[in-house]
């Protein structure tokens, strides 16, 4: 009877700790901010727009749109590499793309739908690196994460 009693004590104590610590690690923004990193390091222009909220894609496409239009079907995304490749044709060196590496310090929900990421955000580029710590503010849709474009929109009107 007395293990009986211990097992059910831990088998309590296990599940309100799941019940407590779960929620906040599955429901995090930090995931997108990872997907972020990977896709700007990897030049996957499409993949960072797709970090960013739902207006934002939206502004994008819209100009993704427009721009094909004027270049007979040219796609932004395409950008980058394009670069990368047109830089095998001349005698000079394409210098590497920049580099990010986002290190989350903390975050804090202010809403059910907002956010904030405290990170130090360190680029390198040419071989030298500069950090500088930030705020990335952070907005859920559909349940899902994003990078808010609040204050690329307010600058726009």
């Amino acid at each position: 009877m007395k293990k009986i009693i211990i097992i059910v004590a831990c088998v309590l104590v296990v599940s309100t700790a799941a019940a407590v610590i779960l929620p906040s690690i599955v429901d995090s923004p930090v995931g997108t901010i990872e997907r972020f990193e990977e896709c700007y390091n990897n030049l996957d222009l499409e993949g960072m727009i797709n970090c960013f909220d739902p207006r934002i894609q939206s502004l994008y496409a819209g100009a993704n749109a427009f721009v094909g239009e004027l270049t007979g079907g040219l796609d932004l995304s395409s950008m980058p590499g394009l670069a990368l490749l047109l830089s095998e044709f001349t005698d000079e060196e394409m210098p590497e793309p920049p580099q990010i590496d986002i290190e989350v310090t903390d975050w804090e929900k202010t809403s059910d739908e907002t956010a904030v990421v405290y990170c130090i955000i360190t680029t390198t580029m040419y071989g030298e690196s500069e950090s500088a710590e930030g705020e990335l503010p952070m907005v859920k849709y559909d349940d899902e994460w994003f990078i808010s474009g609040d204050d690329f929109i307010d600058s726009l009107f």
